[in-house]
């Protein structure tokens, strides 16, 4: 293939895999998502074990963020919720990113953390923002968000992976 392409990843996995990496937090699901999706990208075609510790980096602080039994809530911001006081839960879609991230750490790694993580995500995505008369998700938990199937692709990588680790078929049906 063309080396531009190599050298323009590695180029955005050196940047962010490097001192960003410093007292590294994150704000929603997506960040660490859509990072974790890059660096494993860049790893498995590298094979530098840099990335590989960038990766396990992203993960501990996912880790430290997670609330157990559930995904990764937070207060929500105004365009996620705009009732008073707001709602306090996820984006539909960014949990979907951090799911699909996180599987790709989980195929190098096969860290055991991530199966518990991820099936209490999907649960999590479910019951916050499943609507089952509609066959769609909700954009964020608050009751009041839009509720689309325009957010099914992204939602789809979270439920399958969860679906893998636990056999629960209401993953695999919602999915």
């Amino acid at each position: 293939g063309d080396p531009t392409a190599i050298e323009a990843a590695r180029s955005i996995a050196d940047h962010y895999d490097g001192t960003y990496l410093n007292h590294y937090d994150f704000t929603n699901g997506r960040v660490p998502g859509w990072h974790l999706i890059l660096t494993m990208a860049v790893y498995r075609t590298t094979y530098d074990p840099y990335y590989l510790n960038a990766a396990r980096v992203m993960m501990e602080r996912v880790y430290e963020r997670r609330t157990p039994g559930s995904g990764w809530a937070r207060q929500l911001v105004p365009g996620h919720c705009h009732c008073e006081p707001r709602c306090r839960g996820a984006c539909s879609f960014m949990q979907g990113v951090l799911g699909v991230g996180m599987r790709e750490y989980y195929l190098e790694t096969g860290d055991e953390r991530i199966a518990e993580a991820v099936v209490d995500s999907a649960r999590y995505v479910i019951e916050q923002m499943w609507v089952d008369e509609e066959e769609c998700f909700r954009y964020t938990s608050c009751p009041k968000s839009s509720v689309t199937a325009s957010r099914s692709d992204t939602l789809a990588g979270l439920l399958l992976f969860a679906h893998e680790l636990s056999g629960d078929p209401l993953f695999s049906d919602i999915a």
